[in-house]
């Protein structure tokens, strides 16, 4: 369905602080009708913050079932709660793990999306820009970092749910790109070839799953 979302629930900073996020702000979002989506479960990594935590609650107030992952157990339960606070009628599960290191995490995706109720909408939210040297004197920790959560995590993450999704013929696939994959910035070097690699990456995904039923 087509999402309205508030831009208070959708700000991001160029930073390592995300601005405030109020639950009321992140709950109006709107459905604007043109597909139904109650009965519906989305998978979202990064759920804890950001536009991971504003999709999971404008897709809660819609009626959307969720699995939430995460590496902020904290951060996840504040959701849950909220969300069951509300009385929206929906079920959450949280999965605390780390998409690029978390093979446990990896099985448990393979075996929530292999039931007949699995996620049949999955959002590759986690990621993050690290570090804001030019070439030549980046920290290295902050490029691998950087590689990892965008490109590696966001492929590994599909790759655990795309052989049910198929088999099911049914599903939409999203990446949380950026504008940075497209117009490079100084001090950006690595992080904008990860979101360029997403770009490239859902192009490919397009052209692989046309007639298949999963989006």
């Amino acid at each position: 369905g087509m999402l309205a979302l508030p831009v208070a629930a959708l700000a991001i900073s160029a930073g390592p602080v995300v601005p405030s996020q109020p639950f009321d702000a992140l709950f109006s979002a709107s459905d604007l009708g043109l597909q139904p989506l109650a009965g519906r479960k989305a998978l979202i990594t990064g759920a804890s913050s950001g536009i991971g935590k504003a999709a999971a609650c404008a897709l809660a107030s819609c009626g959307v079932d969720l699995v939430l992952v995460a590496r902020r157990e904290d951060r996840l339960t504040e959701i849950a709660d909220e969300i069951y606070r509300r009385g929206l009628g929906v079920h959450v599960t949280t999965l605390v793990g780390d998409v690029v290191e978390g093979e446990t995490l990896y099985e448990e995706l393979e075996r929530l999306a292999a039931a007949e109720d699995g996620p049949d909408i999955v959002i590759a939210n986690a990621g993050g820009a690290f570090g804001k040297a030019n070439v030549g004197s980046e920290d290295l920790g902050d490029v691998r970092a950087m590689l990892d959560v965008n490109v590696f995590g966001a492929i590994k993450t599909v790759r655990a749910l795309m052989p049910s999704l198929l088999a099911k013929q049914r599903g939409h696939v999203m990446f949380i790109g950026s504008i940075a994959g497209l117009e490079a910035y100084e001090g950006g070097s690595t992080y904008c070839a990860a979101k360029a690699a997403i770009h490239a990456f859902c192009k490919a995904l397009r052209y692989e799953t046309y007639g298949s039923g999963v989006r």
